[in-house]
């Protein structure tokens, strides 16, 4: 099953944390085993998913799978200063089994606004 988000209050710079669930269409956790997973951010216009600005994967410690493997949780954190250009962005999470069949996880929408700065005085 595929998730859909929306993160409308992203701020430049920020770091980005979710977690997803994934289920088959009973609704059982899908094993996780020697799985991959790539999650990737593309503007709205100009690009497409296929050609994002942001890839982070299961390769990297920014995208990991829940302990155990067999519960199906996928975590992705997306480090602050990763995305700064402000704008209208799309964002899937896919996963390969290990059987070799991909899922679109989840996709949607984030709006990337420009980072707050905080007065310290």
């Amino acid at each position: 099953m595929t998730t859909p988000i929306n993160i409308p209050d992203y701020y430049a710079g920020d770091t980005l944390s979710m977690e997803f669930k994934v289920r088959d269409k009973q609704g059982r956790p899908i094993n996780m085993v020697n799985a991959f997973a790539r999650f990737g951010i593309a503007p709205k216009v100009g690009r497409t998913i296929g050609d994002p600005v942001v890839t982070l994967t299961s390769n990297d410690e920014d995208v990991t799978f829940g302990d155990p493997t067999t519960l199906g949780v996928i975590n992705v954190v997306m480090p602050s200063a990763t995305l700064t250009q402000t704008g209208e962005y799309v964002m899937e999470l896919e996963v390969t089994l290990n059987s070799g069949e991909s899922l679109t996880v989840a996709h949607g929408n984030l709006t990337c606004l420009p980072a707050v700065l905080k007065d310290d005085g």
